[in-house]
């Protein structure tokens, strides 16, 4: 599964669900540059660990509530 945001952006998010034990793998890409790879056992938690290294200099700042 990919993860691309709703402003036009180079970055974007791979989520992969491991087959043995089912937690998830993501990984954060810049093009096809990678900038982060975090894991957790949900969905939730594995997004959170992504994002907790922040934003890249180039990469949009938008409001989760817009």
């Amino acid at each position: 599964m990919w993860y691309c945001g709703r402003e036009v952006s180079p970055f974007w998010v791979e989520v992969n669900i491991a087959k043995g034990d089912g937690h998830f793998v993501t990984r954060k890409y810049g093009g096809e540059e990678l900038v982060c790879q975090a894991s957790g056992p949900d969905f939730q938690k594995a997004m959170i660990h992504t994002t907790m290294v922040g934003l890249e200099e180039d990469e949009p700042l938008t409001s989760a509530r817009s």
